[in-house]
């Protein structure tokens, strides 16, 4: 396989990767039963960030960065805001 499409393949992967893992918290939730995917999405994230910044092409580096960037802190981010609108 060609290098240059080697890293935003499985960067883009990952970034796909991590938007599954939030499916079943979004969508199936049950508080009894709570899914533990989403503690997996700052780990694919992190992934995700170092296989990006291996990528040649300066516009494609930045867009996979920027997509796992927001993967990996997605986790704090909807418990903030869950906190913010929803309450404690």
């Amino acid at each position: 396989m060609n290098k240059p499409y080697f890293f935003s393949l499985i960067s883009c992967s990952l970034f796909i990767l991590g938007l599954i893992c939030w499916i079943p918290n979004l969508f199936f939730y049950n508080p009894n039963d709570p899914p533990i995917f989403i503690f997996f999405t700052p780990i694919i994230g992190a992934i995700g960030l170092f296989f990006a910044s291996k990528i040649e092409s300066i516009k494609m580096r930045y867009f996979l960065f920027f997509l796992n960037l927001i993967v990996t802190f997605s986790i704090g981010l909807v418990f903030f805001l869950g906190t913010l609108f929803l309450g404690p």
